[in-house]
Parts: C-alpha cells; structure tokens; sequence
C-alpha cells in the first residue's frame, strides 16, 4: 500500500512538473504574459476611470508624457522628449518625440495633449482625476465652469510642443504626468462608442486591446507603433478576471496565470519563502471615510474616538492576516523624505495619532455619546469580497465592544455598484485606498482636499486646503516638508476618515519571467518584462 501512495505521489509530481514545463515553454514561444484582476473595469476610458483594476489595464493601453524607468523609482521622458523651464519658474515646455505615435499609425502631437488634458478638466466630462492639474493656471476655474477652455494654462506651441503654465512655482508639477493619459484629439466626440471595439480603441501605450470578453479576459497585444516597440520582448498580456484571492492562487498554483498580485494569506504563506514570491513598498494607504454629512459623524471629536478604538495591528495579524503594516497618518510609509534621503516622511513626522480606548470613549462622551449611548446606528458600506467583509466585521465588533457603538454592514458585489453607492453618499463609513503616481508626501493628502476626494468623504475645510496651497507653493524642501507635516497633523485632528495600513506589494511571478516593473508609485507594467532562456 506504502508503495502505491508513493507511486501515485511521484506520478501526481510528474504530472504537475510536466504541466509546469509545458506551460513555461508556451509562454516563451508564445511571449505571452498572463495576468488577473479581481473585477470587471468601470470603464476603459483613461481620462475617467481612477478605480483599480481598470487602471491596470488603462496603464497598458495609454501612455504619458513621462513614466517610471525600469528601476520603477526614476522618472524619464515617455511621449515626451524633454523638456524646459521658463526663468520664472512657471511655464514648462515640453517637446514631444517625433517618432511618437497612436496605434493606427497617426502621429501623437501636441494638439492631443491639450486636448487629452483639457478634457480632463471639462466639467461636462466629469472626471475625478483633476486633482494634481490644479497648479496649472485656470484648471480649477475652468474644471468649476467659471472661465473658458481658452483661459486655461494650457498652449499649443507646434506640432510636437507643448507649453503648462501653473500659477505658482510647482517643483512636483511634472512628475505627476505619468498619470495623465494620452488619448487622440476628439475621439469621444467623433465617436461616443470609441470604447465598445478594439477596433475602434486606439492607443498610445505599449499595448494595444485586440478583444473584449466582459467579466471574462481582456486581451492585448503589443503596439507595433509604439516607440519602444521593437525593444519589447512581450507581443501579448491576457488579462483575465478572477474575483476571489483562493480562485486566483489555484490558477497559478495550475499554470493558468503567470503573475498573481490579489494575495491572501494562504498564498503568502505557500509561497513567502520561494524565488517567486515578490514583495515591494507602494505609494498608498487602505483607509476608510467618515459621511461628514451625517449628523453622527458632523462632529471631529466621534469621528477620531472611532478612528482611535481599534487595534489595527491585531486586525491585520488575525484579521486579515496580512504583513503590511499599520499606519498613524495618511502618508504611507513608503513615501521617501524630502529632506533625508536615509529616512521615510513617516520616520520624520512619526505618528499623528495613536490608538487610546479610554481616550476614545472620553471624546465620544464629551460629544454627547457617554457609553455610545443614543448613538445612531450607521452603515459600513464594502466590496462582497472575503478581505473587506472581514475588516468591517472586525471595526463593527471593535467598536461595539470598545464604545457600545452599533452598526450595519452593507456589501455589493459589483466594483460598479458599489462605487456609485459611495458617490451618492449611500454609506456611513466605506472602505478605500489611495495610491499615488510620484515620489511626494504631499501627494497622498491633495484627495482630502476641497473636491479632492473621488468619492467625497462630504468632508471640506479651507483651512487644510490653505496650509496644503503653501506647502505646495513652497521651494525649500525643508520648509515644505514641515508645511505638509502641520497639514497631516490639522488632517488627523479633524479625521474625516481614519487610515488603516500602509501599503505593501506582494505578488506571484512565474520564474520563466523577468523584470516585471512593479513601481511603488503607478501600476503593473509588462512593456520591460522578459523571458528567461
């Protein structure tokens, strides 16, 4: 009997090495890469989707002005050849490549980056990505409908240049601009439908979309007019929808994926201690809002005794079994300093806050909740998914336990429904993340800005918005650096949501591939990925 359990193990090991070989040899000869996320896209429309995973796929397909080096931490022209500053420091100039091109072959000019940029800030085109457009002179105006497109700070010089003139010295203004897609002049309004076909789809990434099987795979196939084009060893990602963390993990444990990143904590620990297990910082935090408008949370004092009442690293280790790690301000501990190159922006603030029950429960009863009693019951709105199930089950018996404070917990299980849930102010607390595109502390707190927010916290203050306008405005690192620390710490103070944890990366990558990008600032990138022999 031993014999035929060990025959039958050595032959089920044969079988799945055997599987294991033929699937790396297809994807060599096929230099296909296969990847998942976990919903269907909102939209592939760059310029209005922000919402992870469509932003996966949108990265693919469009390119910008500059992007991420293959190191993922060094800033380098993409469409853009280089760029000029104006001795005033205010207007930036920026030429783009003459080989630079969209899809169908036409070439990429400076007329499609005004109105790639303009019709961000279009009101009637409503997108949320403005946020890190307001230094350029007019934006906001223009974006609030009070002045014309005409007036924005925006010029077309020539065919390949392209002049941004802000409205006061932005030192950041350009390393935001890998987030700002290129999509070609006109393409919405001579083509409401330019997204239904990849026909009609054009692109002016490394990547190109050659079909769409919704809720199933989007499939991309390199862009042979893209300038790098003949430099890139991958011709073509699947990117294939896997809802579930344990779904995913049996498709790569089976082959049927090459790159996981939806990671729980059984695939962390099968895989923590192999050459395929990947782990890296990203530029974001996993935070929850406050509905500022309603009457319970209207007051700052309920809304940090909240925040305050929870054991984050116990939710994480038990919870959510995961090894990133918590977080006492709304920076990431990823962001670098401006000041010292050895030490995070967190390691220089250091934590805003801390967690205190009986500090808690003190502010709740000096708000008129002693005990949590007469405290209105309220909803927890997240994702159906395990993950955000389980964190919400977790703030609901922390908080019932630690104040006597009730609540309801709401789940939708499409990414769709469930964001426009938040956007009409449907929820009580939500679950969200934020991830930045550059190498900037003050990056991760313009959402909490007045409009800032994608979906609004109803939480505006122009006293955080005026100490923000400085901090941005300021050139000594020194000093803009202690500008953003009295923002976080006026922020924490008035705490319109509450930040959970930092965010960490981990990921699977079959060890047939190489130099996947995983930048801790923007999303995955297969255009420097390779083969090995």
């Amino acid at each position: 009997m031993k014999r035929l359990l060990a025959c039958l193990l050595t032959l089920t090991l044969l079988v799945v090495s055997a599987a294991a070989l033929a699937d790396e040899s297809t994807a060599k000869s096929e230099k296909r890469i296969i990847f998942s996320i976990q919903a269907d896209p909102v939209t592939l429309d760059p310029t209005i989707n922000n919402v992870s995973p469509g932003t996966t796929i949108t990265a693919q397909l469009f390119g910008g002005l500059f992007k991420y080096a293959k190191s993922g931490s060094e800033l380098i022209p993409d469409l853009a050849e280089g760029y000029t500053i104006s001795e005033d420091g205010l207007t930036y100039f920026v030429t783009l490549k003459e080989n630079a091109k969209f899809s169908d072959g036409s070439a990429i000019t400076a007329q499609d980056v005004y109105y790639s940029y303009l019709r961000c800030l279009d009101p009637l085109v409503g997108s949320t990505l403005t946020t890190d457009l307001r230094p350029i002179k007019n934006a906001d105006a223009y974006n609030k409908g009070e002045v014309a497109k005409e007036d924005v700070g925006i010029q077309v010089i020539d065919d390949r240049t392209i002049a941004f003139t802000v409205e006061v010295v932005t030192p950041w203004f350009l390393s935001q601009s890998g987030g700002y897609k290129i999509v070609k002049a006109n393409i919405a309004e001579d083509n409401p439908d330019w997204l239904k076909s990849p026909e009609t789809i054009i692109c002016s990434g490394p990547f190109l979309i050659t079909s769409i099987e919704p809720k199933a795979k989007y499939a991309l196939a390199k862009n042979p007019y893209y300038y790098r084009a003949e430099e890139m060893a991958v011709e073509a990602v699947d990117i294939v929808i896997i809802e579930a963390a344990e779904a995913e993990l049996t498709a790569y444990a089976n082959g049927e994926i090459d790159v996981a990143d939806n990671l729980n904590a059984d695939a962390t620990l099968q895989y923590k201690d192999t050459p395929e297990f990947f782990i890296t910082p990203r530029l974001g935090i996993q935070y929850c809002d406050f509905n500022c408008e309603l009457p319970q949370f209207t007051d700052a004092r309920v809304r940090k005794a909240l925040a305050m009442a929870i054991d984050r690293q116990w939710i994480l280790t038990n919870i959510l079994q995961t090894t990133q790690p918590p977080v006492f301000g709304f920076v990431p501990n990823s962001q670098p300093s401006l000041t010292d190159p050895s030490k995070s922006y967190r390691e220089v603030a250091g934590d805003l806050f801390k967690e205190d029950i009986e500090e808690a429960k003190r502010l709740l009863a000096e708000a008129g909740y002693p005990n949590g009693e007469g405290f209105p019951s309220f909803q927890v709105v997240v994702r159906s998914t395990a993950e955000q199930v389980d964190l919400a089950q977790a703030l609901q018996a922390l908080w019932q336990q630690n104040l006597g404070i009730n609540c309801e917990i709401v789940t939708y299980e499409a990414s769709s429904t469930y964001w426009s849930e938040l956007a009409e102010g449907n929820f009580g607390v939500d679950r969200s993340g934020y991830t930045v595109g550059y190498l900037d502390p003050g990056a991760n707190l313009l959402i909490w800005t007045t409009g800032g927010n994608a979906f609004e916290n109803r939480w505006d203050d122009p006293a955080f918005d005026e100490i923000i306008a400085k901090a941005n405005a300021e050139l000594d690192p020194a000093l803009r650096e202690q500008l953003i620390i009295e923002a976080e710490t006026y922020l924490v103070e008035q705490m319109p949501g509450f930040p959970v944890y930092s965010y960490d990366d981990s990921y699977l990558v079959k060890p047939y591939i190489l130099d996947l990008l995983k930048p801790a600032a923007g999303r995955i990138g297969f255009e420097y990925a390779t083969f090995a022999d």
